[in-house]
C-alpha cells in the first residue's frame, strides 16, 4: 500500500479555514432591527426628557410663588405687582415681580430682535432690582427649560419677537385689579385673595405680544409646550391634550388641563370669549367685584 500523505501547507489543493462574512441580506436585516429598536427607544427617551423638563418647570413656579409669599411677609401682606406696560415702547410700567420698570430713570430695554445665549442678558440688571429678586437671587428660575429649548429651535421665529425674554411665566392682572391700579403699582393684600386663586401661568408662546411685559389677562391663554406634541400655531388650543403649569396664591404649582383652564377663563377652542359658568372664579378674582374683574 502507498503510505498516506498529509497535504503540506504549501499545497494549493489543501482546504484552508473557511472565511466568515455577512451577506448583504444579513447586513440589511441587522440594520432593519437596529432601526426598529431605535424607533421604539427614541419616543421613550423624548418622553423622559419632557417629564424632566416638566418637573423643573413645576419647581420653578413653586419657587416663584413661595418667593412672593416671603415678599408679602416683608410688605404688610401686599402682593408683588403683576407687571403692566409695553417694554418696547419705553413704557415698562411700575416695578413688579419680574423687573424694575426703571433704574436711575432708565427704562428696562426690550429684548426683541435678540436671540441665542445672550437673548435676555440686557434685561438682567432690571431683574436684579425686581420685587422678587431678594428671594430668588437667580433669573434662571423664571424660564421653563422647554421654552428655552423650543426658543432655539422650532419656535425661534416667534421667540425672537418677544419684548421680555427674562421669563416664560406671566402673572394674573387680577392681583392689581385689572384696572387703574395696574398703572399705579398698587396691589391687593394676600389676605384679600384665596389660596386657590391662580397667580401665574406659562404665557402663550404662539403670540409674541403676550410677552410685552410680565403680566396678562386670563383670556389671553396659556402655553402649549407641555401638550404632549398635540399643538398647532393657533393662539388658543383649548382642545389640545396635556396642560400648562400654573401657580396659586396658596403656594402650589400644578399642571392644569387646557380644557379646565379655558372653561374657567371663558374662551372656546376658536378663541371666542364667553361668560364662564361661575364668576368670580380662580382666574377672575378681583376683590369686591361681582364678576371678579371679568
Amino acid at each position: 500500500m502507498m503510505p498516506h500523505s498529509t497535504p503540506s501547507s504549501g499545497d494549493a489543493t489543501a482546504p484552508g479555514p473557511r472565511q466568515q462574512a455577512f451577506t448583504l441580506i444579513e447586513l440589511l436585516v441587522v440594520i432593519a432591527i437596529i432601526a426598529i429598536l431605535a424607533s421604539m427607544l427614541l419616543p421613550a427617551l423624548s418622553k423622559a426628557k419632557d417629564r424632566a423638563m416638566l418637573t423643573k418647570d413645576l419647581n420653578n413656579v413653586k419657587q416663584v410663588v413661595l418667593a412672593s409669599q416671603m415678599y408679602t411677609g416683608d410688605n404688610n401682606e401686599s402682593m408683588p405687582h403683576p407687571s403692566w406696560g409695553t417694554v418696547s415702547s419705553g413704557d415698562p410700567g411700575p416695578d413688579n415681580w419680574c423687573y424694575a420698570g426703571r433704574i436711575n430713570g432708565k427704562a428696562m430695554p426690550a429684548a426683541s430682535g435678540r436671540r441665542g445665549a445672550n437673548a435676555y442678558t440686557n434685561q438682567i440688571p432690571w431683574f436684579q432690582k425686581s420685587q422678587l429678586f431678594p428671594f430668588l437671587t437667580t433669573h434662571q428660575v423664571l424660564i421653563c427649560p422647554k421654552d428655552w429649548n423650543d426658543s432655539m429651535g422650532t419656535l425661534a421665529y416667534l421667540y425672537v419677537n418677544r419684548d421680555v425674554k427674562l421669563t416664560s411665566y406671566t402673572w394674573n392682572g387680577c392681583i392689581s385689579g385689572l384696572g387703574s391700579q395696574l398703572d399705579s403699582g398698587k396691589t391687593y393684600k394676600l389676605t384679600d385673595l384665596k389660596g386657590t386663586n391662580l397667580q401665574l401661568w406659562e404665557a402663550n408662546e404662539y403670540d409674541s405680544f403676550f410677552f410685552n411685559d410680565a403680566g396678562n389677562q386670563p383670556f389671553e391663554g396659556i402655553s402649549q409646550r407641555h401638550s404632549g406634541g398635540n399643538v398647532n400655531a393657533r393662539s388658543v388650543n383649548a382642545d389640545a391634550k396635556g396642560g400648562a403649569v400654573v401657580g396659586g396664591v396658596g403656594g402650589h404649582a400644578v399642571l392644569m388641563k387646557f380644557r379646565k383652564y379655558y372653561d374657567t377663563a371663558g374662551v372656546d377652542p376658536k378663541g371666542n370669549r364667553f361668560k364662564p359658568a361661575e364668576l368670580p372664579n380662580d382666574l377672575y378674582y378681583v376683590p369686591n367685584n361681582p364678576t371678579g374683574g371679568y
